[in-house]
């Protein structure tokens, strides 16, 4: 079953991407020898003994929160959305997911820059602390190579290199940022090349349409088997508390339930086997876990009806008819890009 049609416009009509970047400062120095009295030609003669590596200017504790707020920003775009496979760092996000998406990435880029006010507003401070921790590590470099010059000198300088090497407030500011974008997907129209003749453009717009179909079809594939790979997971996931030994729970059939119900709104291809197991799925996991515990018949019935949606679902043979009939499928934005 094969149809053409306008693929990235549908597509583009049930969801947006979304790609998540920031920059955080990593609060080191990489440490020269210069830092330690010495030059470039003294430092290679006894570099095979020891390594001048990295140092921390601030403490690392204090960067630890933002590296926690990215990672839980990137987490909540992962749970709303599929990769978008050669577009390295987006993801397609539904119309069905968008909006709690957004409200999660959201507060956390807020968090994000309260953290970012709270952090520049104690740096002085912190900055001027931590320093002095540096008197031990320039003092095992005193040693190391045996130093002619006094002590406390040579540590002064070493201090004073770890306090030069520190940004200013203003010039931190830039090297904190969270932020997320938010694009649409679209079938290239129109393609200009300065100096080129017609046909040449036609057929540099024909390859820019045949890049995108390819590009169409691998998300679509992508969703397929990412959406149905879930469903398999969290079959296993059920199955393995039986197999395991491990406490059969109401805890783990309602989190089960919570990702299916998260699966079910990011079937924007309408995979109706996909809705089809995940009701299944959803009614075994109703029953609570008392009722199987309590009657081994019970138990035999989930069983075995686990294992009838896991065969089920890793059936694929309706791939193509899947991707081929969302194409007939308009859907409608919710999302102003």
């Amino acid at each position: 079953m094969t149809q053409e049609y306008n693929g990235l416009e549908t597509l583009g009509q049930h969801g947006v991407c979304v790609s998540v970047k920031s920059s955080i400062w990593e609060g080191r120095k990489k440490l020269q020898p210069q830092d330690i009295g010495l030059t470039t030609t003294e430092w290679k003669s006894m570099e095979g003994k020891m390594k001048l590596g990295v140092k921390y200017i601030i403490d690392p504790a204090l960067i630890r929160p933002f590296t926690t707020i990215r990672q839980r920003a990137r987490g909540i775009v992962l749970e709303n959305s599929i990769p978008l496979g050669e577009l390295t760092g987006a993801f397609f996000v539904p119309n069905t997911t968008f909006v709690e998406m957004n409200e999660g990435v959201q507060e956390n880029i807020n968090e994000f820059y309260a953290k970012r006010e709270e952090f520049l507003a104690e740096y002085d401070h912190n900055s001027n602390e931590w320093v002095k921790e540096c008197r031990e590590t320039a003092l095992e470099f005193y040693d190391f190579i045996s130093s002619k010059e006094p002590k406390d000198k040579f540590v002064t300088r070493f201090i004073n290199n770890m306090v030069r090497a520190q940004p200013t407030k203003e010039a931190l500011k830039e090297k904190f940022a969270l932020r997320m974008s938010v694009f649409e997907l679209a079938e290239p129209s129109n393609v200009y090349v300065e100096g080129a003749e017609h046909a040449a453009r036609a057929a540099i717009l024909d390859e820019y349409r045949k890049n995108a179909t390819a590009q169409y079809k691998g998300i679509l594939d992508t969703a397929f088997s990412e959406l149905r790979s879930g469903l398999v997971e969290l079959v296993n996931q059920v199955g393995s508390t039986l197999e395991d030994g491990k406490k059969f729970s109401d805890r783990t059939l309602n989190s089960v339930k919570k990702k299916a119900e998260k699966l079910r709104k990011l079937n924007f291809i309408h995979d109706a086997k996909l809705e089809e197991n995940i009701s299944s799925l959803e009614k075994l996991c109703n029953m609570g876990a008392k009722s199987y515990t309590s009657n081994d018949e019970m138990m035999t019935g989930l069983k075995n009806g686990l294992s009838k949606i896991k065969k089920s679902i890793m059936d694929d043979e309706d791939k193509g008819d899947v991707i081929a009939t969302f194409g007939n499928k308009q859907g409608r934005r919710k999302v102003r890009v």
